[in-house]
């Protein structure tokens, strides 16, 4: 062995043989006191909750790097070893019920000791989201001292349930316990108005009085009763004390803005919904009514403006599509309003009011095959709807197709035969098929749902004047159409025709002078003057009439045109 192993195995080996020697030789005193570790006592509990606090700190690093799962999952065997822990049991209710997990949710709440105040908020907002509102009212019952928030949402909970008497004692038990509850007290009122029980509403309105004299919901409530008794001018001097208390006043302003529109006075409505837009944090809900009525007040303009830049905002709005639509089309851009009407179609396509002015405005601009096209598919989406049939009516109508027509309109009247307009419809197609006795009848129909109503009654009277039958009857008829409108220059064309069938030219010359002042482009008015100044004699005046008639290209134009040959002839002889 060499020198440099041997110091190695001497220097490993002195030290213990020295350890060894002093213990061997001084076993019974030690130089010094041994030191022994310390072994601290630890319960169960203790354990547990230290290694609970270990994964409730790993839980909150993963929670920091977005793991949410894997930080569920360790707050979950956190709350395992610490089940007492209201701190750890909050943190997984919330993850559970952000994550719509709520069977575990309510495993939790229900495992739990006691539930407190909140705790049973969210137990009965859980049995909400679940679809339970019997089980979430039945846990808001439970709560003790209920407070107004408390109180309102079991009201909505049973009137969401159809139980408006439960929500109603609700209130009102609330009202006794607090007479200062205004909101309760509004809220037993505007029931006691959905019932009509005005002497009820009256008598909680006396007793906020006392002690709300300057509270604008007072009086947003007082008109709401006079509405309700058909009292407007009441209800808008309530309205408008209202706005004299808080000229923001919402309610008042909506219900300013409603009654305006029922009187069809839209400049007045406009300014409400202006100022309802200018207050509201919520700008673009009162943007959208406010543009319609700018439609209405037929101020295009500003209606396309607020439509556009609505449109900006909600690209995909079919109803945005639709009412621009509208103002293109009332502004003479046919070709925008069809765009936007069909891009309203594209993005709902069963949207029945774009399909019914789509169909129109092809109809108006006499394309009546893409009309049809649209109708049909307005039939597939709306089978047993009377509009679509009354279009294709309309449809076979301008074809000269008048037993299609009258087919379409005698479905329509079987799925609403109380219907005026398809009655009048049904009766000009039958006329226009010469079944008279049966469009007779149909116009009686009409008349029967209208009485007086100038339309109808200018059709048939004029229908057996055309045809010179029930004369005396037809002359009343239109009389009652002229009634109600003395200049319109058909009714005084039917008029005047009565009068021709007669045999009274005179008085048939008097009223189709007036008609012909007042409706100077229909052809049939003009050839009316034709024939009421041959009887007169007047060859001259006939025969300018007569051609004025077959400009406008009438349909009785071969009759003219042989009359005008004969007429020619006779001014050429005679000299006139």
């Amino acid at each position: 062995m060499n020198a440099l192993k041997k110091k190695i195995l001497w220097a490993l080996f002195i030290p213990t043989l020295s350890v060894l020697f002093s213990y061997g030789c001084a076993a019974k005193k030690p130089p010094f006191p041994p030191v022994l570790p310390l072994h601290h006592q630890y319960s169960d509990s203790d354990i547990a909750r230290k290694r609970a606090q270990e994964y409730f700190i790993r839980a909150r690093d993963y929670e920091r790097k977005g793991l949410t799962h894997m930080a569920q999952r360790f707050y979950e065997m956190a709350l395992a070893l610490d089940p007492q822990s209201k701190v750890l049991r909050d943190i997984l209710l919330k993850q559970y019920i952000s994550a719509s997990n709520y069977p575990l949710a309510l495993t939790l709440l229900q495992e739990a000791d006691s539930l407190g105040r909140e705790d049973l908020r969210l137990l009965a907002s859980i049995y909400l989201y679940t679809g339970e509102s019997l089980k979430a009212a039945e846990v808001l019952e439970r709560i003790d001292g209920k407070e107004q928030e408390d109180v309102f949402s079991l009201s909505l909970l049973y009137e969401s349930m159809g139980l408006e008497s439960r929500s109603i004692e609700t209130l009102t038990n609330h009202l006794v316990d607090n007479p200062q509850s205004f909101q309760a007290a509004l809220k037993l009122i505007r029931y006691a108005l959905l019932q009509k029980e005005f002497a009820q509403a009256d008598s909680i309105i006396a007793s906020l009085s006392h002690t709300h004299q300057d509270n604008p919901d007072l009086f947003s409530v007082k008109g709401a009763v006079n509405l309700l008794r058909e009292d407007t001018a009441a209800a808008l001097e309530m309205y408008n004390h209202a706005l004299s208390l808080d000229t923001a006043h919402e309610e008042s302003l909506q219900k300013m803005a409603q009654i305006h529109i029922h009187k069809e006075n839209f400049a007045m409505a406009i300014e409400y919904y202006q100022r309802l837009e200018q207050n509201s944090l919520e700008s673009r809900m009162y943007s959208f009514p406010l543009a319609v009525l700018h439609f209405y007040e037929e101020n295009f303009e500003k209606a396309q403006s607020i439509f556009t830049e609505l449109l900006e905002q909600s690209p995909d709005d079919p109803q945005l599509f639709y009412y621009l639509g509208k103002v293109y089309a009332s502004t003479d851009r046919i070709d925008l309003a069809q765009q936007h009407y069909q891009k309203a179609l594209e993005i709902e396509p069963e949207n029945e009011y774009a399909l019914l002015e789509l169909s129109y405005l092809f109809m108006q601009n006499r394309e009546h095959d893409k009309a049809d096209s649209i109708v049909n598919t307005y039939r597939e989406h709306y089978p047993q709807s009377v509009a679509p049939l009354r279009l294709k009516g309309y449809i076979h109508s301008f074809r000269k197709e008048y037993e299609q027509a009258v087919e379409a309109a005698q479905k329509a009247l079987g799925f609403d035969s109380t219907s005026y307009g398809v009655w009048v419809e049904l009766g000009s197609y039958l006329e226009r098929n010469k079944l008279i006795l049966e469009a007779s009848d149909a116009f009686r129909q009409a008349l029967s749902l209208r009485p007086q109503d100038p339309v109808a009654s200018n059709y048939l009277g004029y229908m057996w004047a055309e045809k010179g039958i029930n004369l005396d009857s037809a002359k009343i008829l239109i009389e009652t159409a002229l009634k109600a409108d003395p200049a319109n220059g058909a009714y005084l064309d039917s008029y005047a025709w009565v009068f021709y069938q007669m045999g009274d030219y005179e008085k048939a010359y008097h009223y189709q002078k007036k008609a012909v002042a007042r409706l100077n482009d229909d052809p049939v008015l003009f050839s009316h003057l034709g024939d009421i100044l041959y009887k007169l004699g007047n060859r001259s005046g006939a025969l300018q009439a007569y051609l004025k008639s077959l400009e406008m290209d009438s349909d009785e134009s071969e009759r003219i045109r042989k009359r005008v040959i004969k007429l020619k002839y006779l001014v050429e002889q005679k000299g006139e």
